[in-house]
């Protein structure tokens, strides 16, 4: 009986793991190979609209690339520190974060990517605090603008599932 389930389940694996590789096609992995040739610790993941993620390191740096179907590269980018960023970019940043920190308060930046979209350069930046979390794009010459933002609860969740004990 043992063995039936575990058969089972390496099967039922194997078959989703053949059902995404499905979905990395080889005109997807020719196409990552010409633009990130040498890339290490390759991970793939689906998204939506039959676009795939690839997050790989390469030339020292952790990147992330989006492929079409079709294999096209729709856009990618690599890690940066707030340091790395240019001087304009840094200024925008700035500029916007004691923006939204003198309404909301004490704001932290996550972690920043430098995007390459159709030779356009942007830097995505998540800004967020216990109240509110934006996504924010800073272009080239420092202009920025806001992709997403979400109010967050002030309640604290409690565990789900877990029954408080009464003595």
């Amino acid at each position: 009986m043992k063995n039936k389930i575990i058969i089972g389940a390496v099967l039922f694996i194997l078959s989703l793991a053949s059902a995404y590789a499905q979905d990395i096609n080889a005109s997807i992995t020719a196409s990552f190979e010409k633009n990130f040739a040498g890339a290490t610790n390759i991970r793939w993941t689906p998204c939506p609209k039959k676009i795939s993620l690839a997050q790989f390191g390469y030339m020292g740096k952790a990147w992330l690339a989006y492929f079409d179907h079709q294999g096209k590269l729709v856009s990618s980018g690599r890690r940066l520190t707030i340091h790395e960023l240019p001087v304009v970019v840094q200024n925008g940043l700035r500029f916007k974060k004691q923006l939204f920190e003198n309404k909301y308060g004490a704001i932290a930046t996550g972690t920043i990517y430098e995007m390459l979209t159709d030779n356009i350069t942007e830097y995505y930046i998540p800004l967020q605090n216990h109240k509110i979390r934006f996504m924010i794009a800073v272009q080239s010459n420092g202009t920025v603008i806001v992709k997403s933002k979400k109010k967050l609860s002030d309640q604290p969740k409690s565990p789900e599932g877990v029954l408080a004990r009464q003595n």
